[in-house]
Order: structure tokens, then sequence, then C-alpha cells
């Protein structure tokens, strides 16, 4: 059972300890199974082989940086299937991001709240934690 969903930009402000809302650190801490979706990973390594996203590492070490800070969080990151691959695809057109979409899907498979900072995703049937 997954507790709690982390958005991408979610993890980046947690990477960079820019979470200020204490309620919600709080959340993500008690939390039992924090999970991230791997095209999380995908988003990071494309902001920032497009020069939009600053990381302590280079374009190839991505990938272990983002396995380091979920470990160090307790985060699992989760894999795609089909059936959220469909289900993302089934959601209404408020959000155009296909990443983003899937957070949202697996966030609603699962009844899970999503930390976010996306004010769209508020426009989905999900509960949504907000950490500014």
């Amino acid at each position: 059972m997954i507790s709690h969903v982390l958005d991408t930009c979610a993890l980046l402000d947690l990477t960079a300890e820019r979470w200020s809302d204490q309620a919600a650190r709080m959340a993500l801490e008690r939390s039992e199974r924090p999970v991230l979706l791997c095209v999380s990973i995908w988003e990071i390594s494309r902001k920032f082989r497009l020069g939009k996203l600053s990381l302590p590492c280079e374009l190839s070490g991505i990938y272990e940086f983002m396995l380091k800070v979920c470990q160090h969080h307790q985060i699992e990151i989760l894999m795609l299937d089909g059936d959220l691959c469909h289900r993302a695809e089934l959601l209404p057109p408020h959000h155009e991001d296909p990443f983003d979409r899937m957070i949202i899907a697996l966030a609603s498979k699962w009844d899970a709240p999503v930390f976010t900072t996306d004010r769209r995703f508020e426009d989905y049937p999900v509960n949504v934690i907000r950490q500014w």
C-alpha cells in the first residue's frame, strides 16, 4: 500500500531543503510508504540536460544521486506499468504534462495524497499536500 506520492518538484525541493511548510514535512516524515514514480528521474534528467536545472552531479550521475536522495528520505521509486499509463491517458485534460499526468494517475489509483507545488493537481480527484 502506497501512503504518499511525491511529484518531481516536491522531490527537487526536498533535495534542496526548500520545504518551508512544517506540516508537509511532518506528513512526509510520518508516512509509511512514500513513493516517487520513476518518470520523475527522467523529468529531472531532461531538465538538467536542457539547462533548466542544476544539481551537484553530472548528467550521467543523476540516477545515482536521486537514488541516494530517495534512500536518505526513505522514498521508494516505483516503476511504470501499462495500467498506470492507461489511467494517465484517461484523465481529463486539465494538465498537459505527461509526467504529471502519470503522477496524478498513481495518486488516484492508490488514493494516496500527493506532495506538489503545482496547483493544477487540485483539478483532479486527488488529495494534494502543498509544501510551500
